[in-house]
């Protein structure tokens, strides 16, 4: 029962953590993450 109830906590604060996410700003950084890494990706 306490494994459950403490489970259910976690979840719960994942949840209200992932809805302050705006997913306009977490596209824009991830891009520029991309940009920034790929001159040093190794060629095909």
């Amino acid at each position: 029962a306490i494994a459950e109830k403490l489970e259910r906590a976690r979840r719960r604060r994942l949840a209200e953590e992932a809805r302050k996410l705006d997913p306009k700003e977490e596209r824009r950084l991830a891009e520029e993450g991309l940009a920034a890494d790929s001159p040093t990706w190794p060629g095909y």
